[in-house]
């Protein structure tokens, strides 16, 4: 030190200076000529040492201490790499003991300026402290973010220890996180939360919704990590108990920042408004989460090429939590139109064909759900695709299952008849028949969806109304009275004016069902019989008592109730059946009922 010893000398004469400012000033020009000297082997004795005399009862020699700290850091800083984590430790010890504000500024102060010499370091060492994190080490992670670029340099490395090694399952253990992706999740989350421009955050998005989301999909159900054995040796000697959280619920906390540092607080809202993370968050209803999510961000023009590539990768992994989460996904991507691509429509296709036979649950249930939005998505190439369509849901609906697949799996195949209907192949006839034995099921949802898809068959068979008809004959009875039957003698008429007619008693029965799904499945039957009937052969059908009932249930407590009674009643309204109306007008007064009918509601010119 002999070039600077009189410099130093006259640093020491300036310490005796009557003014506080005068001494300070002094004394941290004295630190910086002092840290150019410092070998580093003795950098770590000195740094504790300082910290030490940061607790000065003097508030001037308390801040010269701090001062100190910072310059040695800044003077030292490229030869430091190899106590690094012992420097952060001894920072982390004494911050419970540094509440003063000005004080625990400088040790987050000496963390940022260890980091512009050795980030990933820093960030290796930070990532290894226990979690949940405690507010000390949220505090340090924040500290880092020195301006938005830096964060999201930062945010980029960390990035990089949330993907999950190609092939592996995620998890040192089963049903536990594992611990590195999940320590740099929370780690992204105390970055995101010193960003102010979501401009900056934007180009890195995509990537990293991508990244929180497949995190999600990982932990969802799973527990916390063990952590470290050093850890635990020193949570033991300091007598404290390792803190229980949730991985899920801490990973969406990530991806919820996110989504509302980058896509704007509102679509936050909207998701948590519509019960999105609770979805997300139970193994049982996670699929649903995911499909919100899928819903939400698919219009926003977020979801990239590279996005798609890595969900359909997850539907394929080995981990059966990332299976759900992927096919979920596509499930959604199957409304979209980026599916009129041909090469990615084939893709996905072939995948949700593979998934509609996975081992679990609910990846079957969504990939029935994904090939029965293609007719949102992709309606034009349906008629093309149609053979591998439907016969897969074919399978998802009546080859014995879950009832939650057989359901999933006949509400997809009602969707893609209603977009075929004329052209749907010889499947039909088979699914009309193989959909018997649901009318009389006892699980609500397949004994609702029955309905549906049994009406959307009608639309398919005008070129099979024979076929149609002794379908009708055979089951329709039974269709109706669902759990039991009020006219047993329906089923077993030969005449199609009796059949008829105790078919329409038999459907305005249910009119007053207590269950809606009843209901509308009552009023669109009426519709149906009179569409395939001849109203000169209907025998002693009387349709302004029949419009009448539609009247009242014009004014239902139920919206759609509503809707399917006005729809229906302006279907007859237009049929052949209105010369069987004008002939009960001049005996009666029908119009009255049919002019208030229509008028009532907003009606839609929609067939039946």
């Amino acid at each position: 030190m002999d070039a600077a010893e009189g410099e130093l000398r006259g640093l020491r004469e300036e310490l005796k200076a009557a003014s506080p400012e005068a001494v300070l000033t002094s004394s941290c020009q004295m630190a910086k000529v002092t840290g150019k000297f410092l070998p580093s082997t003795q950098a770590l004795d000195l740094v504790g040492t300082i910290m030490d005399g940061m607790l000065s009862a003097s508030p001037t020699c308390a801040t010269a201490a701090g001062h100190w700290f910072c310059a040695v850091l800044r003077e030292n800083g490229d030869a430091l790499l190899n106590e690094v984590p012992d420097i952060l430790s001894t920072i982390f010890i004494r911050m419970p003991t540094m509440q003063e504000r000005s004080m625990r500024g400088f040790l987050l102060e000496g963390v940022g300026i260890l980091a512009m010499f050795h980030l990933e370091a820093v960030i290796t060492s930070l990532l290894a402290k226990p979690l949940p994190m405690d507010s000390d080490t949220s505090e340090l992670w924040r500290a880092l973010g020195r301006d938005d670029v830096s964060t999201l340099h930062i945010l980029r490395l960390l990035l990089e220890k949330i993907h999950y090694p190609a092939g592996t399952e995620g998890s040192p253990s089963e049903g536990t996180a594992a611990l590195g992706p999940l320590a740099a999740t929370c780690a992204s989350l105390e970055m995101l939360t010193t960003m102010h421009s979501s401009s900056v955050l934007r180009e890195l998005l995509p990537e990293l919704l991508c990244a929180l989301l497949e995190q999600v999909g990982h932990t969802v159900g799973q527990d916390m990590p063990m952590p470290t054995a050093s850890i635990r040796r020193r949570q033991l000697q300091k007598g404290q108990v390792c803190t229980v959280g949730n991985p899920c619920r801490l990973s969406m906390e990530t991806l919820a920042c996110t989504i509302s540092k980058g896509l704007g607080e509102r679509v936050a809202a909207d998701l948590s408004k519509a019960g999105t993370w609770p979805l997300l968050e139970s193994p049982q209803t996670h699929h649903e989460g995911v499909c919100q999510l899928a819903r939400t961000l698919l219009p926003l023009g977020i979801i990239t090429p590279q996005f798609i590539g890595q969900v359909l990768k997850w539907a394929s992994s080995p981990t059966e939590n990332l299976r759900v989460t992927g096919t979920a996904f596509i499930s959604q991507l199957m409304c979209d139109p980026v599916l009129e691509d041909e090469k990615l429509l084939k893709a996905v296709l072939s995948l949700l064909q593979q998934q509609a036979r996975d081992t679990n649950n609910l990846v079957q249930q969504m990939a029935a759900r994904g090939l029965g939005n293609i007719v949102y998505g992709a309606p034009e190439q349906l008629k093309t695709h149609q053979k591998a369509v439907v016969e897969t849901l074919f399978q998802a609906s009546f080859v014995p299952a879950r009832p939650e697949i057989r359901e999933e799996g006949m509400r997809a195949l009602t969707r893609v008849f209603k977009h075929l209907g004329t052209d749907a192949g010889p499947l039909v006839e088979d699914a009309a028949m193989h959909i018997r034995p649901f009318f009389n099921h006892d699980n609500d949802g397949l004994h609702a969806v029955a309905f549906s898809l049994f009406g959307a068959l009608a639309g398919c068979m005008k070129r099979r109304q024979a076929f149609y008809k002794n379908q009708v004959r055979q089951s329709l009875g039974t269709l109706l009275l669902h759990l039991e039957d009020p006219n047993p003698q329906v089923a077993k008429a030969r005449e199609k004016p009796a059949l008829l007619e105790g078919l329409c008693q038999a459907a305005q029965g249910h009119y007053s069902s207590p269950w809606p799904e009843i209901q509308m499945a009552a009023i669109q039957f009426t519709g149906i019989l009179l569409e395939y009937a001849a109203p000169r052969s209907a025998g002693q059908i009387k349709v302004a008592r029949l419009l009448s009932s539609l009247q009242t249930l014009g004014q239902d407590t139920s919206q759609e109730v509503q809707d399917v009674a006005t729809q229906v009643a302006e279907a007859i309204s237009k049929s052949p059946w209105g010369s069987i109306l004008q002939e009960e007008e001049n005996h009666g007064h029908t119009l009255p009922y049919i002019t208030s009918l229509l008028c009532f509601g907003c009606l839609r010119p929609r067939s039946i």
